[in-house]
């Protein structure tokens, strides 16, 4: 079990999708924003296998791949090394995802996994055939995330000190109505002994305000793995014997 955290992600732009519905494109997954709160593809109408094929500019190294806000848990990811010619499978099978949700009917599911692959020229994301949540007559995928880079936390985060799970709301005078589903505000607490791992969060702390980063559990059956925004309040206390480290996140996926 190991913790890790990213801010490289590589771009990357659609090559094709099997469907898309109008103002649910495939092209919002290749922006990385707060745009997953409202869910960036939907299928047209079809619960049927769909395939997103990404395409990078160049050949990367690709080390890790997360999904985000699917409706669905059944994924399946691979790779290309010559501009879709052959695939090889990044899951094997279908891959269960790690739920995360306040109630059970408000579900949606997310994934993580490490890999280390040199020369990716493509990446296909195939949502199978499934029963979406709530018996939509559509499959969605909220955020899709390529991560050039991983680095290790040296000692695990340690969560829950404190959780806000809230959920954003379009208000129109007395009418409110939710704008997306929920979300993580934490404010993790550490004690490190050792000056590495403080300055692994400095490295965090100096990415400012408005950067996303990505922050996940691997090697296990359903990873954790959190879309993150620094708020702007990451105490250090420097003690005779540790530091101290209080950071607080605002979860953008």
């Amino acid at each position: 079990m190991t913790w890790v955290w990213s801010a490289t992600f590589l771009p990357f732009t659609i090559g094709s999708v099997t469907s898309e519905l109008a103002g649910y494109e495939a092209g919002k997954l290749a922006v990385y924003d707060e745009h997953s709160y409202i869910r960036s593809w939907r299928s047209n109408n079809q619960v049927s296998q769909q395939t997103i094929r990404c395409t990078f500019a160049a050949a990367v190294n690709l080390q890790g791949v997360a999904l985000f806000n699917l409706n669905g848990p059944m994924v399946q990811l691979s790779k290309s090394v010559n501009n879709g010619s052959t695939w090889t499978d990044l899951t094997s099978g279908s891959a269960t995802l790690a739920n995360r949700t306040a109630e059970k009917y408000l579900a949606y599911y997310r994934y993580f996994t490490s890999v280390s692959a040199a020369g990716v020229t493509d990446c296909q994301v195939i949502v199978q055939a499934q029963t979406p949540i709530g018996g939509t007559p559509y499959l969605e995928v909220g955020s899709v995330v390529f991560l050039g880079a991983v680095t290790n936390f040296p000692r695990p985060p340690r969560l829950g000190m404190q959780e806000r799970l809230v959920r954003p709301y379009d208000q129109s005078g007395l009418r409110k109505r939710a704008a997306g589903p929920w979300r993580s505000e934490m404010e993790w607490q550490m004690l490190l002994r050792n000056q590495l791992h403080w300055d692994v969060w400095r490295q965090i702390a100096l990415l400012g305000e408005d950067q996303l980063f990505l922050v996940a559990k691997s090697h296990v059956t359903t990873p954790m793995v959190y879309l993150m925004s620094y708020d702007g309040s990451m105490q250090f206390e420097d003690q005779k014997l540790y530091q101290r480290v209080a950071p607080r996140w605002v979860e953008q996926a």
